[in-house]
């Protein structure tokens, strides 16, 4: 059974694969669905945008990820090439990465984001390949009242005399397609194609490590 202890989903081992966020899939203009496969580990809250205000968006509202659960020491894996960026510990989100995976059409850089992490096994300026562990699930900080990864996708902007990173949805970025939660399998041929992600966790039943 699920149940609500504050304001986080806690779910027993019959939730643990293939259950999405009921709330997940009203992210999307088009309507579109969100399809997590049997055999992936659960995402228990879903993304949810920022409120838009007169100022804009404000950080401080909204899910600018979503929460997939485990068991502590659950390998956290790369969801795609890049370049670690920041790497280090801090009290309210615990160890934490930032992972720089290149430019979209327009130049910007993007990014993904990991907190609450057990251990982190790569630092800054480390290059990461596809499938690579990064890291364990934990619930370090104390924001993290359960087990669980908290995952972002970010793109950063000029706002200012600084870059902002701004959440942008992860759903819309899987490798096979928006809402197409994409597992990674190490015996698959992955194109170079953009900003195409696959599960930051490895799913069961799929060989993700090498030899």
């Amino acid at each position: 059974m699920a149940a609500l202890i504050g304001g986080c989903v806690l779910f027993s081992d019959a939730h643990r694969y293939g259950y999405v966020a009921l709330d997940g899939e009203d992210v999307y203009d088009t309507g579109t669905a969100v399809y997590l496969p049997s055999n992936a580990p659960s995402i228990t809250q879903r993304y949810q945008p920022a409120p838009v205000g007169r100022t804009g968006e404000s950080p401080s509202k909204g899910h600018q990820g979503f929460d997939i659960i485990g068991r502590r020491g659950t390998p956290v894996i790369a969801p795609l090439d890049g370049v670690v960026r920041s790497s280090y510990w801090e009290p309210m989100y615990g160890n934490r990465l930032l992972i720089a995976h290149g430019a979209d059409d327009e130049g910007r850089q993007l990014m993904t984001r990991y907190f609450h992490l057990n251990r982190r096994d790569v630092f800054e300026g480390d290059v990461v390949r596809r499938g690579q562990p990064i890291g364990r699930l934990g619930a370090s900080g104390m924001l993290a009242p359960n087990l669980h990864l908290h995952f972002e996708t970010l793109r950063v902007e000029p706002r200012g005399p600084f870059d902002t990173l701004v959440p942008i949805n992860p759903h819309l970025h899987w490798y096979d397609g928006p809402g197409r939660v994409t597992c990674f399998d190490r015996a698959r041929d992955y194109a170079a194609a953009g900003f195409r992600l696959t599960y930051p966790v490895p799913c069961r039943g799929i060989a993700w490590q090498g030899e």
